[in-house]
């Protein structure tokens, strides 16, 4: 097996363990777990899941559930539904979480209609692997 081979091995795997961590975001997720659906070890997942993916593990599933979450208040605002002081609330939290996640203070990011998060490099999390 020559080592093209084994980056497009690589590269499943770590789409299962994310296809697993979408599936499974609104719930604990656990590094053992996913390394498991990528049949790696622990240790050895989270060093390719970073190099792969261009961020941590853990950075990876706090972006997603932040932005999973801004969707929704995005989308419960549209519609009318809750009243005022709870999107309110609802959106000076994401702001506060999105502040720590981000490390960006962008007031109104929600009025942009996307959420960007500059701490990675947006080409490293396209490369969609390491070379």
């Amino acid at each position: 097996m020559n080592k093209k081979d084994t980056i497009e091995i690589y590269r499943r795997r770590i789409a299962a363990a994310v296809e697993y961590i979408n599936l499974h975001l609104d719930e604990e997720l656990e590094l053992v777990d996913i390394a498991a659906v990528a049949n790696f070890s622990p240790y050895h997942f989270h060093r390719i899941f970073k190099a792969f993916r261009g961020e941590p593990l853990g950075s990876y599933v706090s972006r997603l559930r932040v932005e999973t979450a801004a969707h929704l208040l995005v989308l419960r605002e549209a519609a009318g539904t809750g009243t005022k002081a709870d999107r309110r609330a609802g959106s000076l939290y994401l702001r506060r979480v999105y502040r720590a996640v981000s490390g960006n203070n962008r007031r109104g990011f929600f009025r942009r209609g996307s959420i960007r998060y500059p701490r990675y490099p947006q080409a490293a999390r396209n490369s969609g692997g390491a070379r």
